[in-house]
């Protein structure tokens, strides 16, 4: 995990960073021209400006958490903002991960309850909750995602499921970042309080944490999400997640990807 501080530092290290990227970028695609055809390059060319794109809207977000007077990531963290960079429009968002139900922490009574809120048959589920036991053993919180994204991707789609569950939560769910969904399948929450949770805002959920024991409020953990839509059909995304410390810095929890 690396950290970056909140110092002028730390700053242009990210800046450094981003201008090595942009550098690697064309002199990958520099070298790849006399190797490939055409339409190959052309291929080449677009995914990896796309990545040294994708790689400085991340940035920005970081810059932005490192500085109380840029609200770039309380507006991402509201709804996806797009920007401008290098004249072509990126999406950038700030998404809660304390909201979404952690594979390797979460109660199986609550996964349980989601695959049937999904509409899984109860043989499905049987089969899904064996082998996210065996993920767990291993400590494999990849393996156990692919599990639940290829169980719940026809009933729900995959968007659904990337919104719902997560491999850098926490052991509870904080309700001020959760999804109808999610507060839908917590199993000691009645129908009328999971819409009483529903319907109140980001920042009144929080009096609710006591209604169930699944809740946990408090998270700092997020996802630095990036997209780039090149032409109706194909899009390019990549995600940083990463954890606010109690002093205001940055540690980030995995590599983008």
């Amino acid at each position: 995990m690396a950290e970056f501080d909140r110092s002028e530092g730390g700053f242009a290290q990210i800046l450094v960073l981003a201008a090595l990227a942009v550098l690697a970028s064309i002199l990958t695609v520099s070298i790849s021209t006399a190797r490939l055809g055409s339409r190959q390059m052309s291929a080449l060319d677009t995914r990896v400006f796309a990545d040294a794109q994708l790689g400085s809207g991340l940035a920005l977000l970081l810059e932005a958490l490192r500085d109380p007077a840029n609200d770039l990531e309380t507006r991402a963290l509201a709804a996806p903002v797009t920007i401008e960079i290098s004249g072509r429009a990126t999406e950038l968002s700030l998404v809660g991960e304390g909201g979404k139900i952690d594979l390797l922490r979460a109660d199986p009574a609550l996964l349980e309850r989601f695959a049937t809120n999904a509409g899984l048959p109860r043989d499905d589920i049987a089969r899904l909750l064996a082998e996210l036991a065996a993920h767990r053993a291993l400590g494999d919180d990849i393996g156990a995602l692919d599990a639940v994204r290829l169980a719940l991707a026809e009933a729900i789609g995959l968007p659904a499921v990337d919104e719902s569950f997560t491999r850098f939560g926490n052991d509870g769910i904080d309700p001020t970042f959760a999804t109808d969904t999610v507060l839908r399948a917590i199993p000691d929450l009645g129908s009328a309080e999971a819409a009483q949770v529903i319907a109140a805002s980001a920042l009144e959920r929080g009096q609710y944490a006591a209604l169930s024991r699944h809740f946990a409020s408090g998270s700092r953990r997020f996802m630095l999400i990036a997209r780039l839509s090149e032409k109706p059909g194909r899009r390019f995304e990549r995600r940083l997640p990463i954890e606010l410390t109690s002093s205001g810095g940055v540690i980030e929890l995995d590599r983008p990807r």
